[in-house]
Parts: C-alpha cells; sequence; structure tokens
C-alpha cells in the first residue's frame, strides 16, 4: 500500500510542478501560439495534481483512465501549438 501512495503522490507532485510551470510560462508569454490553451491546460493540470496529492488511494483507481485522456489532450494541444509555430517560422526571413 505504501509504494502505491508513493506513486500517486510522486505523479501528484509532479503534475502540481508541470501545470504550475505551464501556465506561468503561458501566461507571461503574450506571443506564444495557443496561448489560451496552454493556460487552460496548465490549470487543469494543477488541479489534477492537487487531486492526486489530496486523495491519492482514491484517485489511484482513476489515474489510468484519466491518464490516457490526459495524453490525448496534452499532445493536441502540443501539436497545435508546433503548426502555429511552424507557420511563423516560415514568415521569418532566412538570413545565415
Amino acid at each position: 500500500m505504501r509504494s502505491i501512495l508513493l506513486l500517486a503522490l510522486w505523479i501528484g507532485i509532479g503534475r502540481l510542478i508541470r501545470g504550475i510551470t505551464q501556465t506561468l510560462a503561458a501566461a507571461s508569454d503574450s506571443t506564444m501560439p495557443a496561448r489560451g490553451w496552454q493556460i487552460f491546460l496548465g490549470i487543469v493540470t494543477l488541479i489534477g495534481g492537487i487531486v492526486l496529492i489530496d486523495s491519492p488511494f482514491a484517485s489511484v483507481a482513476v489515474l489510468t483512465l484519466v491518464g490516457g485522456i490526459w495524453l490525448v489532450a496534452v499532445g493536441a494541444v502540443e501539436i497545435v501549438t508546433a503548426i502555429r509555430i511552424r507557420g511563423r517560422a516560415r514568415q521569418l526571413p532566412r538570413t545565415l
């Protein structure tokens, strides 16, 4: 049981840190592509981390399902961000 508790706390702390850094990074850079989605994703990650830390045993049962859905959401946001960055990079002059 201690290993399940440790796993839930470890993942919760990781999500908490990722949520904080992602939200702050998106909020501080007004030119970031998909900024609203990045802030939204950071806040949801932060909330997920808090839930995992607050109720580790109850949340471990749902962690696999939510983790899978979460990875799909993160992947979609990162794909959109990459496409927008690529579009903006094409507009830059090529001076080397």
